[in-house]
């Protein structure tokens, strides 16, 4: 069997995720990233996402306490909906993502594991905000 990685804007989505789970709910992150990281386990090999997502969301959250009180208008839990939506949809550069039949290839997971996961989400956190 080949062993496959988490895919970079999987992981985007799952601390996007977190943080918004958080801001409805108020479960504790860590609570809520065990979830995500439990189910994808069975499809994923575990490089050590799961304290990268705490680690990452926990971070995001901190950032967004600190900015303003709505972000480009809108409240945190709209605004992670929409850097959400930003991942599935476009690239890192803005432009759209491809669209392939059935759309499988965002699931599909790589062969080597993705480094500087935080530095990479901050990258694709300041595309949305720039497109």
């Amino acid at each position: 069997m080949r062993v496959r990685y988490m895919p970079e804007n999987v992981f985007n989505v799952c601390v996007a995720t977190a943080a918004k789970g958080h801001i409805s709910s108020g479960i504790p992150v860590a609570e809520i990233t065990a979830k995500l990281a439990r189910s994808y386990r069975e499809s994923f090999a575990d490089d050590g996402f799961e304290p990268a997502m705490i680690e990452t969301a926990e971070l995001l959250l901190r950032v967004m306490a600190d900015a303003p009180a709505r972000i480009a208008g809108d409240t945190p839990f709209l605004w992670l909906r929409h850097f959400q939506y930003f991942v599935c949809k476009y690239e890192i550069d803005g432009s759209r993502k491809r669209w392939r039949l059935l759309n499988g290839a965002y699931f599909t997971g790589k062969k080597e594991p993705v480094l500087n996961r935080k530095q990479r989400f901050a990258t694709a956190v300041a595309a949305f905000v720039i497109h």
